[in-house]
């Protein structure tokens, strides 16, 4: 068997151009994963639905297609969602942000430490109100709860000018047998 040396300088161009074209394949696939982890990173701030980010309270959200849900929330988050100081050893049980068309709608239960309760209970009632006797809670299907309050404004008939800014709002508390306060809000934008 002969060799021609043709063969040999074709098998070897052949050869280099087959490196030439991986090597380009390999470099776009390497630039475009590089774009993409970039962009998908940014997607979730810029607001395309079903990418997730980190909000400025340190919440994990995704977006949707008509804004994003949060959940779970951080104790930062709850507190600019409730508009209200809870306590720092406050924990969070459930909670979950959703902000459709820009609109507030939070459902948080979190449990306050026994040392907190008296102190929680009198700034509750200062901020929310009286209990009203007859008003629902989830707290209900809870066993071995005492002392449940629930203060709304659900139901209450308003303004026009005061549906423009009045939030709907449910606080239910109640204490544990272990003697902690456990909070429960629903906030919704009215």
């Amino acid at each position: 068997m002969v060799n021609h040396p043709n063969l040999d300088e074709q098998t070897r161009a052949k050869r280099y151009r087959n490196l030439k074209v991986a090597t380009g394949v390999i470099g776009i696939g390497v630039i475009v994963l590089f774009l993409w982890l970039i962009l998908s990173g940014l997607a979730g701030r810029w607001g395309v639905p079903g990418f997730a980010f980190t909000n400025d309270n340190g919440s994990q959200c995704r977006n949707n297609v008509t804004g994003y849900t949060c959940s779970p929330m951080t104790l930062r988050d709850i507190k600019a969602a409730t508009e209200f100081d809870l306590p720092d050893e406050s924990v969070v049980r459930s909670s979950l942000l959703t902000m459709p068309n820009h609109e507030v709608q939070a459902q948080i239960q979190l449990t306050a430490q026994q040392a907190e309760a008296f102190d929680l209970h009198h700034r509750l009632q200062q901020a929310y109100g009286d209990c009203s006797p007859l008003a629902a809670s989830p707290l209900n299907s809870i066993p071995d709860l005492t002392d449940l309050c629930v203060r709304t404004n659900m139901g209450v008939t308003v303004t026009e000018a005061e549906k423009a800014t009045t939030k709907l709002w449910r606080v239910s508390v109640a204490n544990t047998p272990e003697g902690n306060v456990l909070v429960d809000f629903d906030i919704r934008n009215r």
